[in-house]
């Protein structure tokens, strides 16, 4: 006889091989534990009486349905404080049962039922009630761990009349309960509460528990420990799987037959049939599911489990996809549970752990808002993730490197005295310390001198900032170091001293002295004058005219010496594209250089 204890014993199906593939901030997915059945149930009960004058029986040929979706919560908790590379990283791997919209267990028991009888041959007939639901159960619960009273699930039925010639024969209905109570831990980790194996991969090995088991026998978290990659980067995937819950069902079911009319009169007892009674495990070694599971496991663990289900026990399973269809002739897919920790979770190059560690925010990949991220900061350049200007130059470390291509640790790249933002805001070259090649580096020309960094001769007399400095002495802010009328870069062409306002003592000022003229002629080749061949005079006339000039300006008649000038200008004023028949210099080159000089001496005898 085959009962209907067929459709519970499927639950054993649920459990397969543990083989594990295996994170304070918590994840939490929610899953559905169960599956769905379909399984042939049939079931036959006959009586005789009156040396078998009279007898009957009552079949029932059909379908038990059942699904089984029971909601759990699998978290993972984690602190990113401890995400260090070469650290040990505790995590919590949780687990709570819920409660979710609709039924966790459904079981519907259907087809056709008949009833047969025959009395001394005279009547021979039945009854038939095709397609019928006949017993039911649905349980609305949280599945229960340790502690949680057990989950009662009663069994309702149908009551089917059965008539022969119009006449009612018989009722039939089942009567019974089903009961889930919470599992306690096995000999072995898994085998009790819930349950599931972990793995880690990515950036991490599971280093505990030894056995990569959790169980669960009250909701919450069991710990375990995670060796972290240095360096850390990537992610930190955590696997569980299987998931488990287990279940210790106990089954009490009796099919109750009443017999009425004129059956009862020839003896015939109504039927109080009890199917099972109590808990399942000679059902489900009778069904062959511990070994089915144990065999599928394989080891000791095969065999432990094997005995659990032998016990009594169930496990119920999370499925991929959930609430898979299984039967006694296939073996579904466990599903897992799937956590991915990303160690770096600004993806700045730094895992969480290490920007706590130094005061970084592990969710900001720019700290300090520089340009730089805190990874490059710390890995590459070395600069401060938390000083956007670690070295205090005026420019952010990223503008130092992204843009300017300075040292960011340097505050004056190329040791001229300014630091690199002054330098940008200046205009100067932050790599030259002598942007203007004068001879001055331009930290001095800005703190020291107050010359202009990018113009060599800053007050334009005619000597590089560099050379006033430290060949001449002169003033370089002021083209006319001694006042005397003549600027610093001429006197030094024409061979007079820029310091000394009367270079040759005579009691006029050099810019009113015939002397820087006569210099710059002397100067001259004899092929710039009319007269190219030697002796003919008109160098020693410019020069006498110009003695006569110093005469005049030694006596302080200034107007008569500017009178001479003018008419000795007369003989320099020729040269346009060539010089005129009265031009004494015929080179215009020369000829406009000391025209140039006699018109300074005329404005300065002038003034």
């Amino acid at each position: 006889m085959r009962r209907l204890i067929t459709v519970v014993s499927a639950l054993a199906l649920v459990l397969l091989p543990l083989p594990a593939q295996a994170a304070e901030v918590t994840v939490t997915q929610h899953v559905r534990l169960g599956f769905t059945a379909e399984l042939p149930v049939s079931e036959t009960i006959s009586d005789s009486c009156c040396l078998g004058a009279a007898s009957y029986s009552v079949s029932f040929d059909g379908t038990a349905s059942l699904t089984v979706d029971m909601g759990a919560d699998v978290s993972v908790t984690y602190d990113n404080a401890d995400l260090i590379g070469g650290g040990a990283m505790p995590i919590d791997i949780g687990y709570t049962p819920t409660n979710d919209a609709g039924p966790e267990l459904v079981l519907d028991v259907s087809g056709d039922f008949e009833l047969a009888f025959d009395i001394l041959g005279l009547v021979d007939g039945g009854d038939t009630a095709e397609n019928v639901t006949f017993a039911a159960a649905v349980g609305d619960f949280t599945a229960p761990l340790a502690g949680d009273a057990p989950i009662d699930i009663p069994i309702s039925s149908s009551t089917l009349e059965f008539f022969v010639l119009g006449i009612k024969v018989a009722d039939a209905h089942i009567e019974g309960n089903l009961n889930l109570a919470p599992v306690p831990s096995g000999i072995l980790p898994g085998l009790g509460g819930a349950a599931a194996g972990l793995a880690v991969d990515g950036s991490g090995a599971l280093t505990a528990p030894a056995i990569p088991l959790v169980e669960w026998q009250t909701p919450g978290d069991q710990p375990a420990t995670v060796a972290l990659d240095n360096p850390l980067s990537g992610s930190i995937d955590l696997t569980t799987s299987p998931v488990v819950h287990w279940v210790a069902p106990t089954l009490d079911l009796v099919l109750v037959v009443d017999l009425v009319g004129a059956i009862n009169f020839f003896g015939l007892g109504d039927v109080n049939e009890t199917l099972i009674s109590g808990d399942l495990g000679a059902e489900l070694q009778a069904a062959g599911l511990d070994t089915l599971v144990g065999d599928a496991i394989g080891g000791l663990a095969g065999a432990a489990v094997a005995d659990r289900i032998a016990s009594g026990f169930i496990p119920i399973p999370l499925l991929e996809p959930e609430l898979d269809t299984i039967s006694l002739t296939s073996t579904p897919t466990l599903g897992s549970v799937e956590f991915s920790i990303d160690v770096d979770s600004d993806d700045d190059g730094l895992p969480d752990g290490e920007e706590i560690a130094l005061g970084t925010d592990p969710f900001d990949p720019d700290t300090d808002d520089d340009g730089l991220t805190d990874g490059d900061e710390v890995n590459i350049h070395g600069t401060d993730p938390l000083d956007p200007d670690t070295d205090d130059d005026g420019l952010t470390d990223g503008d130092e490197v992204n843009i300017h291509g300075t040292d960011p640790l340097d505050p004056d790249t190329d040791d001229d005295g300014l630091i690199d933002g002054d330098e940008i805001a200046l205009g100067t070259d932050p790599f030259d310390p002598d942007t203007d090649d004068d001879g001055l580096t331009d930290g001095d020309e800005v703190h020291v001198y107050g010359t202009d960094p990018l113009d060599p001769d800053t007050d334009d007399d005619g000597l590089t900032d560099g050379d006033e400095v430290n060949v001449h002495g002169t003033d370089p802010l002021d083209p006319d170091t001694d006042d005397d009328g003549l600027e610093d870069g001429l006197e030094v062409d024409l061979g007079l001293d820029p310091l000394d306002p009367d270079t040759d003592d005579d009691g006029i000022p050099d810019g009113q002295d015939t002397e820087f003229i006569e210099n710059a002629i002397a100067a001259l080749g004899d092929e710039a004058f009319k007269d190219s061949s030697p002796g003919k005079g008109l160098r020693e006339a410019l020069t006498k005219n110009l003695e006569n000039v110093e005469r005049a300006v030694a006596r302080g008649q200034h107007a008569k010496a500017v009178q001479h000038l003018e008419n000795l200008r007369k003989h320099l004023d020729g040269c346009g594209a060539e010089a005129d028949g009265n031009d004494w210099i015929v080179d215009c080159g020369a000829q406009i250089q000391i025209r140039d000089l006699i018109d300074l001496l005329i404005a300065n005898l002038s003034a």
